[in-house]
């Protein structure tokens, strides 16, 4: 009696297959025959070694849209509230630090994308303001363009170096971009031992008007990129360091991503540490963590997914709205600090849980997975027809021989 064929739909949640089988993307192995599942559970893979899932359409594009309008809700809401608290709302007191802060929450939104979280980037701008402040300083002439670039050279090389790490030695970002934080608080300390370095002349901002264009610059590109990001062939190209069977291996796939992501988010922070420094008139010499916990607090409440490669379009930037316009309201009642980084907690614990239900709605990376072939049928074994015996008396007399 034949055994009875096992269909993967017939199988229990998280039950082993045998044989070796590919995943749907790429053909990556999974399952217990090549080791371990190739994907974690967030992007659609088998869980503990269980059968693919194939790409399933719930609606995640309708959802993502749906947050985004309730974010732009709740952004007129903070800033008519910002308005209410201070009599007469002025932007001017906050398009910069708007900016400043949409610039390190799209730093990290990118880096993210890219499944390359940068850590590092309050780090850096710290860094790219202190050059900025020290060449603007110098006894040498200089001008403020010549400050502006050196400050983000010294950013990109960071970046260059934090991504060849990542990239070439498969070293998680996270981990890299902490040893990064580590690395730039010891330059900081060596340049001016932690103390603030003031910046004088014409390296301070004062115009209103010009930090209306920077605001409305940062956030229209932070909403740029997320429409940008919204083409196939860029999220494809970008995105190769989620989804990977051997978290040690090399691709150039994921060294490309980790360029794309590591560098332009170094970039983008050292532009908001150059910016920092020109509206405070000094640079720090310590690195600002609550500036990232805010930062990545915006970037989370605003879609980006913690597990790489999604986001939404203009989430970031009206989080960055939302938790700016809250900020001047609790300026304004002398809130203590504790309720500021409450603020930053309580936001991306939201983006956690938002994050995770949109990953849900999305349903998995990648193409729905290959319908197993039909087994080929064994041919039956031949049967062997046995005649009845003849006989001697019956046989046919021999024929005579020629002559």
């Amino acid at each position: 009696m034949s055994e009875p064929s096992t269909s993967h739909s017939s199988l229990p949640f998280g039950a082993p297959v045998s044989g070796p089988t590919t995943g749907p993307v790429s053909g990556l192995p999974y399952g217990p025959a090549s080791g371990g599942p190739a994907y974690s559970p967030a992007s659609g893979g088998p869980a503990f070694g269980g059968p693919p899932r194939a790409t399933v359409a719930r609606g995640g594009l309708f959802a993502r849209l749906g947050w985004e309008a309730l974010l732009l809700i709740l952004a007129v809401v903070a800033v008519a509230v910002a308005a209410a608290a201070a009599g007469e709302f002025r932007f001017d007191a906050v398009a910069v630090p708007a900016a400043i802060l949409g610039l390190y929450a799209t730093a990290l939104s990118l880096s993210l994308r890219t499944a390359t979280p940068n850590l590092a980037v309050t780090a850096i701008g710290a860094l790219s303001g202190m050059v900025y402040a020290g060449v603007l300083n110098g006894d040498e002439i200089s001008s403020l363009p010549l400050a502006v670039a050196l400050a983000v050279g010294v950013a990109a090389v960071v970046g260059v170096v934090l991504a060849l790490v990542v990239g070439l030695l498969s070293v998680p970002s996270w981990a890299a971009s902490l040893a990064t934080i580590g690395g730039v608080q010891a330059i900081l300390i060596a340049i001016n031992e932690g103390q603030l370095e003031r910046v004088v002349g014409d390296g301070i901002l004062r115009s209103g008007w010009l930090a209306y264009v920077l605001c409305a610059l940062v956030l229209l590109g932070s909403i740029g990129g997320g429409l940008l990001w919204a083409v196939p062939g860029v999220r494809r190209a970008l995105s190769a360091n989620r989804l990977v069977s051997d978290p040690a291996g090399f691709s150039g796939g994921r060294l490309v991503g980790a360029l794309v992501g590591l560098v332009g988010s170094s970039v983008l922070g050292g532009l908001a540490g150059v910016l920092f420094a020109a509206r405070t008139g000094a640079a720090t010499g310590f690195v600002d963590y609550s500036m990232l916990i805010l930062a990545l607090g915006a970037a989370l409440l605003g879609g980006v997914s913690t597990y790489g490669a999604r986001g939404g379009f203009a989430g970031t930037a009206l989080a960055v709205i939302i938790i700016v316009a809250i900020q001047n309201v609790m300026n304004l009642e002398n809130a203590p600090r504790a309720l500021h980084l409450g603020l930053a907690a309580l936001a991306a614990l939201v983006g956690f849980l938002v994050g995770r239900l949109l990953e849900y709605l999305d349903g998995p990376i990648g193409p729905p997975a290959a319908t197993p072939a039909a087994p080929t049928p064994t041919p039956a074994a031949p049967t062997l027809v046995h005649a009845a015996p003849v006989p001697f008396a019956t046989m046919p007399p021999p024929s005579a021989p020629p002559a």
